[in-house]
């Protein structure tokens, strides 16, 4: 699974992730094709927008110098772009748009959008798409904005969209599984495209790199004879499982004194699914920390849909009532909603499989707070592991660590500059 790769075709139910551009909330994709942002005239090959051609909303134009407002003069607005797909869900709902665009250095990149979006007051999808190298002309955001939602499309250019990452029902006899980078399973042979909603926290991290040869010589390798680091590694492939096993959610916590290898064994879990860095260091990383209110725990979990959740630093919980968040997290619904309408919105739903970290207990968090107690069902969703004597028991032969280097693997695991590993959540979906 690479983080940047060559845009598909309407047969291979994948859509990838720039590895450049993970500061976003949303999935970019990157073509590298040849002609790609050529000039007009240059004779490298078809436009990229060929195949849309005849569907440019009329009273526009689109050529490799951008898109223009048809007027006796015309009016340039924006860098060239154009949408390639109408999205909705399996019933229909959900609508929205892929949409293409040449960023400033010629590169085409795409991405998958709620049709909501084009409605929002202030423009925020042109934002996201300036940041994302589009060029916009100041002002003519509500002109790009009525360009894109004009086109009209045929039947044969739709694309089934999902909204959140794991398993996912359908009318068809799928399973589908769903990551940023990769769908696994068929969908009657349509395209699927993953369109999160407008912040999904599991995208930065949730990518491959590297290999599985380096992974398995410098992660997996390092954690023999270590239990808590076994433990970690296998915990990180349980959350597929959760589903065909029948089983709901729940997790660990690890809680001890500081410095003993806690937050080492969460980036070894993290490290099945991608960027294993420390939380601390790296904003890539795809750990979490606790440090949230209990609201915004219920958008993290629905982000980390049926495949591992990690926690770090669960001393840093700014909510209140940390049994009832416990609770929340590993339910597996959200609370019920009302929008501005007053009509209910669609509940969130999950299944996790956590990992936490933390100084004291679950039951000691719960319980810091007067008057409270913890229960039997809050202890056994987040089941305590004590961590006395350090994460780290046993050194690893000099086959994975070199004579006088003895803490390599923790450097690397700390670091993140090799904890990551190339679609091992993958392989054991399929």
């Amino acid at each position: 699974m690479a983080n940047m790769g060559k845009h598909k075709n309407n047969d291979e139910a994948i859509m990838d992730t720039c590895g450049n551009s993970r500061q976003t909330d949303l999935l970019i994709g990157v073509s590298d094709e040849e002609g790609v942002g050529a000039p007009s005239g240059s004779g490298v090959g078809p436009v990229p927008w060929a195949a849309v051609q005849g569907h440019v909303p009329k009273g526009y134009s689109l050529t490799a110098k951008g898109v223009f407002r048809e007027r006796d003069e015309p009016e340039f607005i924006s860098g060239p772009c154009w949408v390639s797909a109408m999205t909705r869900s399996h019933q229909s709902q959900e609508w929205g748009y892929v949409v293409h665009w040449i960023d400033q250095d010629g590169k085409e990149r795409y991405a998958a959008f709620s049709g909501r979006k084009f409605h929002v007051t202030g423009s925020p999808l042109v934002g996201d798409l300036v940041s994302l190298g589009l060029k916009v002309v100041p002002g003519k955001e509500r002109s790009l904005l009525q360009y894109l939602g004009s086109f009209v499309l045929p039947p044969t250019f739709r694309q089934r969209s999902v909204v959140q990452l794991g398993w996912q029902e359908g009318p068809e006899a799928w399973p589908l599984f769903v990551m940023p980078e990769q769908i696994v399973g068929e969908a009657g042979g349509e395209r699927v495209v993953f369109q999160p909603e407008e912040y999904s926290p599991s995208v930065r991290g949730l990518h491959g790199n590297g290999s599985l040869v380096e992974w398995n010589h410098q992660v997996v390798g390092p954690c023999a004879g270590n239990p808590i680091l076994v433990f970690s590694l296998s915990a990180g492939f349980a959350g597929p499982l959760l589903k065909p096993a029948g089983l709901d959610s729940g997790g660990f916590h690890f809680y001890g004194a500081s410095s003993k290898g806690k937050t080492t064994a969460l980036q070894v879990g993290a490290s099945v699914w991608g960027s294993g860095a420390d939380p601390a260091v790296s904003d890539a990383s795809y750990i979490s920390r606790w440090n949230t209110t209990g609201n915004a725990l219920e958008a993290i979990a629905a982000a980390h849909n049926d495949i591992l959740l990690p926690l770090d630093e669960m001393g840093t919980f700014g909510g209140r009532d940390f049994g009832k968040s416990v609770y929340d997290l590993f339910g597996g619904q959200g609370k019920s909603r009302l929008n501005k309408n007053s009509t209910l919105q669609a509940q969130r739903t999950w299944r996790v499989f956590g990992l936490s970290t933390g100084e004291i207990s679950v039951r000691q968090k719960i319980e810091e707070e007067p008057g409270r107690k913890s229960k039997a069902g809050q202890l056994v969703r987040l089941a305590d592991v004590p961590i006395a004597q350090g994460v780290i028991t046993c050194l690893v032969p000099c086959e994975y660590i070199p004579a006088g280097r003895e803490r390599l693997f923790l450097a690397r695991a700390e670091s993140g500059s090799k904890c990551t590993t190339q679609g091992l959540g993958e392989d054991i979906v399929r």
